[in-house]
């Protein structure tokens, strides 16, 4: 299942939009409660925060082990609005299919394998973006 319980996720942008915008799917229903002015802001927050983080103080929680900042952040694109829209359909996806582990969604272990997860993103892309994923100014 997809964003609106078809059988198989929208491989295009424009279908994907095209799911977006039909009013008897529940993508459509949800974006009344997480309109475009939310996702902006997810964009343009989530792109400030992994940008300063070089410049941030290490986190007291974080294990001394850790680098800082996060390797992932380093070889950090800025997201877009698809990426987020892209992440979020992985969440709603991810909430049908629980797991003992989210990695296991991405395995490639034949006990495991679940090929539909990598049409949202890599496992590398999801870790990054959880980790990533801001909607408060840090100023």
């Amino acid at each position: 299942p997809g964003l609106t319980g078809a059988d198989e996720y929208p491989q295009t942008w424009s279908e994907q939009e095209q799911l977006l915008s039909d009013k008897t799917s529940k993508m459509f229903h949800f974006k009344k409660f997480f309109d475009q002015s939310c996702i902006d802001h997810l964009v343009t927050e989530t792109n400030t925060y992994v940008t300063a983080m070089p410049m941030m103080a290490r986190p007291a929680w974080l294990q001394g082990r850790s680098p800082w900042p996060p390797a992932w952040s380093q070889r950090w694109e800025p997201i877009r609005e698809k990426e987020i829209w892209r992440f979020i359909a992985c969440l709603f996806w991810m909430a049908l299919h629980k797991t003992q582990n989210e990695e296991e969604l991405w395995s490639t272990h034949w006990a495991f394998k679940c090929p539909a997860a990598k049409h949202f993103m890599t496992f590398a892309q999801f870790k990054a973006m959880k980790a990533a994923l801001h909607a408060q100014n840090e100023d």
